[in-house]
C-alpha cells in the first residue's frame, strides 16, 4: 500500500514562515514574541488567521503550533524538486549576479526533477561511506570512489541552496521583524491618541 500525502486547501509553500518561527522559539522566551508573529502571518497567508483553525492554533501552546507548522512544511518541502525550489524561489535568485546563477543551474541541470532532499541524503550518505573507508576501512574501493564522485558532483550546489534558502530565510524574517516592529509602534501610538 502506498502512503498518500494529505491534499492541503491551500499551498503548502504558504508555510514558508514555519522555519522562522521555528528559528524564533528556539530562543526560548526572548523569541517568543516574534515567533508568534511568524505564526500569525502564517495563518493569514494560508487563509485561516480568522477561521475556528486559525483559532485553534493560535490557542495551541506555541510551540506545539509551530512544530505542527514545521512538520508539515518539511514533509512538503521534501518532495518538492530542485526545478520547483529554483522556480519558487526566482524572487531570491535575482538578488545574485545572474551569471552565478547560470552557473548553479547549469550544475543542478541532471538534477532538476529530482527532489529536494535527495540531493542532501545522496551526499550525506557518500559523505558516511568515505569516512567509514578511512576510519574504520569499511567499504569497498568501487564505493569509495563512487561517493567520491557524488562529493565532487554536488560540493558547489549544496552549500549554493544554502545560500539560496539562507537569502530566503533572511527576507521572511525581515518580514515578521517589520510586521512586529510596526505592532509596537502602532501599540505606543494609538495608546498616546487615547490619552489625548
Amino acid at each position: 500500500m502506498t502512503e498518500q500525502k494529505l491534499k492541503l486547501p491551500y499551498d503548502w509553500r504558504k508555510l514558508e514562515l514555519a522555519p522562522v518561527a521555528g528559528s524564533y522559539i528556539s530562543q526560548g522566551e526572548q523569541g517568543k514574541p516574534l515567533a508568534r508573529k511568524a505564526l500569525e502571518l502564517l495563518l493569514e497567508d494560508i487563509g485561516y488567521a480568522n477561521s475556528w483553525l486559525g483559532q485553534t492554533v493560535k490557542d495551541a501552546p506555541l510551540e506545539k503550533a509551530i512544530g505542527n507548522c514545521l512538520g508539515e512544511y518539511s514533509v512538503q518541502n521534501s518532495e518538492q524538486t530542485i526545478g520547483d525550489y529554483l522556480s519558487v524561489n526566482e524572487d531570491v535568485l535575482k538578488k545574485y549576479k545572474a551569471e552565478t546563477v547560470d552557473a548553479l543551474k547549469k550544475d543542478l541541470g541532471p538534477s532538476m526533477s529530482t527532489k529536494y532532499q535527495e540531493i542532501f541524503n545522496e551526499n550525506e550518505k557518500a559523505e558516511h561511506i568515505i569516512k567509514g573507508k578511512e576510519k574504520h576501512n569499511i567499504g569497498s574501493d568501487e564505493e569509495v570512489e563512487r561517493a567520491k564522485a557524488t562529493t565532487k558532483k554536488y560540493e558547489k550546489v549544496i552549500p549554493g541552496l544554502s545560500i539560496i534558502e539562507n537569502g530566503k530565510i533572511s527576507k521572511l524574517r525581515d518580514r515578521v521583524e517589520t510586521a512586529y516592529n510596526q505592532d509596537l509602534l502602532d501599540s505606543l501610538y494609538s495608546n498616546k491618541k487615547e490619552a489625548e
